[in-house]
């Protein structure tokens, strides 16, 4: 009798074995996005580099996007985003402020202030400083 329990488990085994796997979610198969560091209070990635302020957080871009930052206030509202691309609302009851910056090979940097009415006046020293910081790296 025990034999035959052994090759009850022995072909159950066997046979789970033979399902085949689930395919792989489309997000696992992604590459990484543009390379980035973040160290000394810079952010440098492949296409610009800027300076983000003491406190902020840095929430990287999407691996499937061209180069983007986030630099998330410490009221964990407010932000300043970087990006390769046009940046529009995610709310359109909280004001955008964005400001192009163009480089000679016609590469434009979107950078924009996501804040509250009351909080943009504190904050633009911050983005202004941020606008001001940013670099260029060489291709």
């Amino acid at each position: 009798m025990k034999t035959l329990g052994w090759l009850w488990l022995i072909g159950m085994l066997w046979v789970s074995a033979c399902i085949p796997a689930q395919e792989v979610p489309a997000n696992l198969d992604d590459t990484p996005g543009p390379p980035f560091t973040v160290a000394d209070g810079w952010y440098r990635g492949a296409v610009f580099s800027a300076r983000y302020p003491d406190g902020w957080r840095i929430v990287s871009g999407e691996a499937s996007r061209p180069q983007s930052v986030i630099f998330v206030a410490p009221d964990n509202v407010s932000y300043v985003q970087l990006a390769l691309e046009p940046i529009t609302a995610v709310d359109p009851n909280v004001p955008l402020r964005q400001a192009e910056i163009a480089r000679s090979d016609g590469t434009t940097l979107y950078v924009a202030l996501i804040a509250l009415e009351e909080q943009q006046v504190a904050l633009q020293s911050t983005y202004q400083g941020i606008i001001d910081s940013i670099e260029f790296n060489p291709e």
